[in-house]
Order: structure tokens, then C-alpha cells, then sequence
């Protein structure tokens, strides 16, 4: 509950004190108090007023509207300019719409509000790679493994990367790590394809 009110989870020793002090139990479903000072009630009105521009923003994107998209995923960053899925899907919706420079400013800037997110790091690097800045494409996808290193999006993407810069020794690590990690899949295949192995 820390994390997801506060986006820290070391406020959670508090949340129970407070809880405690009003007779609150801690248990599954339970109702609980959540303290909010004035400037955490302002973050959560501005939050819940552009959560209906982004919503209407995913079905738009759901539904390949993309100029609507864009439009609801802004005025969503209107009202609430640090919410990181609003930057993250309209970085997404400019790679789908061919724009990769206006793509990463998004994405770079979903990377700024949110470091724990390696699907952020991922699409910042396929906006680099649509750039043709293929090494820094590179570091967003290490950055996205360094979160989480089975992140397979970002394993394939370098692996991939790797391959088309001559890197083939390096990258046979990438599609070694790929393979065993999602050996049915499509890609999975392709990595034993690059790695002359039976799928």
C-alpha cells in the first residue's frame, strides 16, 4: 500500500502506526487510512482528473486511433505532467506513427519519473535504435536488463543489436540467456537459429 499510494515503500512502517492508532486491522481486504498532507492530496486529485484522458487514450491506441491517442495521452500530461504511463504510451503511440524523435523525448522522459521500469528502458532503446543510434539503443536495453535481467523484449533487442553491429561473440551471450529463458516461443527460435542449435 505504500508503494502504490506513495510510490515508497518505506512509509509503510507509518501507514500500520496510524492504522493501529485508529483500531484498523492490517489484513487482506481490509478498509485502511491512508494520511495524505496537501501536497500528496493535490498529486492524488491531479492523478485521478487525468486518469479519464488516459484511459481514453489506451482505447484509442487499442483501437490504432492514433492521432486521438496522442491528444487524450497530452491532456492527460496536462492536468498531471508527472505521470509516467501518460510520457510511456505516447512514446509508444510516436514509434507506432513513424515519429522516433518525438518517441523518445516521451520515453526519456517516463525513464526520468520511473528507474524501476524496464519496459520504459526497452521502447527508449527502440526509439534510439529508429534513430539509428544503435550503441545507445544498447545501453537503454543494459539498463532494462540491469532492472530486470530476464526482461525478454530487452534481451532479444540486444542480441539482436549486437548481431547487426558486427558484435556476433557478444551477442551469442544475449541469444544463449534468450533461449533458455523462452525456448518455444518465435523468438526463442530465432536465438537458436543465430546460435545454430535445434529450437
Amino acid at each position: 500500500l505504500a508503494e502504490d499510494y506513495y510510490g515508497n515503500g518505506d512509509r509503510a512502517g507509518r501507514l500500520a502506526r496510524v492504522n493501529r492508532k485508529r483500531g484498523l486491522p492490517l489484513t487482506p481486504g481490509a478498509r485502511v487510512f491512508v494520511p495524505r498532507d496537501a501536497e500528496e492530496r493535490r498529486r492524488f486529485e491531479e492523478r485521478a482528473l487525468a486518469r479519464a484522458p488516459y484511459n481514453k487514450g489506451l482505447e484509442f491506441a487499442r483501437a490504432g486511433r492514433f492521432p486521438e491517442a496522442v491528444l487524450q495521452f497530452r491532456e492527460a500530461l496536462r492536468i498531471d505532467p508527472g505521470l509516467d504511463r501518460a510520457h510511456y504510451n505516447l512514446g509508444l503511440v510516436y514509434l507506432r506513427g513513424s515519429r522516433p524523435a518525438q518517441a523518445l523525448e516521451s520515453l526519456s522522459r517516463a525513464c526520468e519519473l520511473e528507474r524501476r521500469e524496464p519496459a520504459y528502458f526497452h521502447a527508449r532503446g527502440g526509439a534510439l535504435a529508429e534513430l539509428g543510434r544503435r550503441k545507445d539503443a544498447e545501453k537503454s536495453y543494459r539498463r532494462a536488463l540491469k532492472i530486470d535481467e530476464s526482461h525478454l523484449p530487452s534481451l532479444h533487442a540486444l542480441a539482436r543489436s549486437l548481431d547487426a553491429r558486427g558484435r556476433e561473440r557478444e551477442a551469442r551471450r544475449y541469444w544463449s540467456r534468450y533461449l533458455r529463458l523462452d525456448p518455444g516461443s518465435s523468438r526463442g527460435e530465432e536465438a537458436a537459429r543465430r546460435l545454430g542449435a535445434s529450437p
